[in-house]
């Protein structure tokens, strides 16, 4: 019996054999063969063992920089797990914290996906811990530390340089091109929804905990996987389309999606952010945890399958699609609509552009002019514009430069004026007059469609009124 034991946990125990790295090594050439992206890193973990840290193709397609297990990634939304951890870790599920949040639909009706509300449980976990460390610094004590995830930062902190990271990049007028820096300027305020950067060895160290492997005490963790409301299906991966069960969102938990695949159970999130395409992957019942990030915006589906591959390599399955069927998958989804990123291109529909705009009537009216103001949204700025022997409204945010073009009446549509602009669609605008016909308000459905935020004319953002005071006992 003694002997029986001791061979079953050193299978159990063992890494990956030769067979299973080639098989690997082979599937993710040819992904990268037939795909647009320069390199991926792939963490696995099982039953509390690093099986595998390793490096696809280029970080850098100008210095051919090789991807290795430590090369920097941004994780994009695989963040929130950090931020719903933290806060399962300082809050019993028992107390009463918020009375008097009001929610968005009446509760079971629809399902929303927000980074908004993921960055507000980084105020409270501050507010939790006193008030004076910053969420970035109870990520790093708690757990980077800790689980000796000493690579792993926050994007803001790399700036400009991106010391350590994998360029990303982005497919613009169809060519492939290095995203600019500067798209990450502003991220800081969303580090709990999609500001860390990791590698595929910290992220394995981050899985096994999850795992209940690390150094630390994880009682608190089972209770983010608990799944809270059913989330969209899809259908690709319904039968008969796939051969076996595989459908990865069937829930939505704490920062976790809930599924299965081949029977089992399965907690899941995916990571998008321009330039960045980033999945975490754990199977509890089997003790397996795989991390892949891309340094290039691929088609969901296509990192579910990425997983599912590896999965089946490990199982001893046979795998049901190749490299080049992943591919091909990518190649039937839309990938510029994806409202999971804080820095997302609108889901306005249509693309308009310089052409566009030198087509359309130019605005001379000083009506417009003026500061706007959102107490969430911050200030936005509408003056005019000189262009190509026009004179156009000109929309100022931030980094944020737009030129309007009319689309008749009070709306207009948004043409990028500065090249980070240029990259992110914000579709239409319109503007809105009171009965003594002055402009009092200009309304942006590209900041949030489900919700379009109205900036009032006039209004500052430091003029917002000190928020009421209620007990939380």
């Amino acid at each position: 019996m003694k002997v029986l034991i001791l061979c079953l946990l050193f299978v159990l125990g063992s890494a990956l054999t030769p067979e299973q790295e080639l098989r690997i090594q082979e599937f993710m050439d040819d992904f990268l063969q037939c795909s647009e992206v320069p390199g991926l890193s792939l963490g696995i973990v099982r039953n509390g063992i690093q099986e595998l840290a390793a490096g696809y193709g280029v970080a850098d397609l100008d210095t051919l920089e090789p991807v290795n297990g430590r090369t920097l990634f941004n994780i994009a939304s695989t963040s929130k797990a950090f931020a719903t951890v933290l806060l399962a870790k300082q809050l019993s599920l028992n107390e009463q914290r918020l009375r008097f949040l009001q929610p968005v639909f009446p509760p079971r009706t629809t399902f929303q996906y927000t980074n908004t509300m993921y960055t507000l449980t980084g105020i409270v976990s501050e507010q939790l811990a006193g008030g004076w460390v910053s969420w970035e610094d109870l990520i790093e004590q708690e757990f980077f530390y800790p689980l000796g995830m000493y690579d792993s930062t926050f994007v803001y902190r790399t700036l400009p340089e991106m010391t350590g990271h994998a360029s990303p990049y982005e497919r613009v007028d169809g060519v492939l091109q290095k995203t600019p820096w500067q798209m990450y300027l502003g991220l800081e305020a969303f580090n709990p929804a999609a500001g860390i950067s990791s590698n595929a060895e910290d992220m394995n160290k981050w899985m096994n905990f999850l795992l209940g492997h690390g150094p630390i005490d994880n009682s608190y963790v089972s209770q983010t996987f608990e799944p809270e409301l059913v989330s969209s299906n899809t259908p690709y991966f319904s039968k008969p389309t796939a051969p076996v069960t595989m459908e990865a969102t069937n829930y939505y938990a704490r920062a976790w999606y809930a599924g299965h695949y081949r029977g089992y159970k399965t907690h899941s999130h995916g990571g998008d952010l321009r330039g960045h395409h980033t999945y975490v992957y754990i199977m509890p019942e089997l003790d397996i945890g795989i991390f892949h990030t891309f340094n290039f915006q691929t088609a969901k589906k296509q990192r579910e399958m990425v997983s599912a591959f590896v999965v089946d390599v490990l199982l001893g399955e046979e795998p049901w699609f190749t490299g080049f069927d992943v591919c091909a998958a990518g190649r039937s989804e839309d990938l510029d609509d994806d409202v999971n990123d804080p820095l997302r291109t609108s889901p306005a529909g249509e693309v308009f552009t310089v052409k566009d705009l030198k087509k359309s009537v130019s605005v001379r009216t000083d009506d417009y002019i003026g500061m706007y103001g959102n107490f969430y949204y911050a200030n936005v700025t509408i003056s005019t514009e000189y262009f190509e022997g026009e004179t156009f409204l000109r929309l100022q945010f931030g980094e944020g430069d737009y030129l309007l073009g009319g689309l008749g009446g009070e709306s207009f549509y948004m043409i990028g004026h500065n090249e980070l602009s240029s990259r992110i669609n914000l579709g239409t605008m319109s503007f809105e007059r009171d009965v003594y016909n002055q402009v009092t308000s200009l309304t942006l459905p590209g900041f949030e469609s489900l919700d379009p935020p109205v900036f009032v004319k006039g209004r500052r953002m430091d003029e917002a009124p000190f928020p009421d005071l209620h007990s939380c006992n």
